[in-house]
């Protein structure tokens, strides 16, 4: 997912509605950072928009579990 477009964002959140309506139960929601020597912004809106529509998905029968990493660093 790495310099993917946003759109490519919303379609994993479609994906994670897809799995609960299939009785997935635990659902493990990646995020990885970009790592820039020049500290750029890493895009928070973006990534703040899915784990709000994501959060709407839980239920006692379907937990969403965050998982951070820091990413590859990109020396451009």
């Amino acid at each position: 997912m790495r310099d993917a477009p946003d759109a490519s964002f919303v379609r994993r959140v479609y994906l994670r509605h897809n799995a609960r309506r299939s009785g997935v139960r635990d659902y493990i929601m990646t995020y990885m950072f970009r790592v820039r020597r020049s500290f750029q912004r890493d895009g928070f809106g973006p990534r703040a928009a899915i784990v709000e529509m994501t959060e709407s998905f839980v239920t006692d029968e379907f937990r969403v579990w965050r998982q951070t990493r820091t990413g590859l660093l990109i020396t451009r």
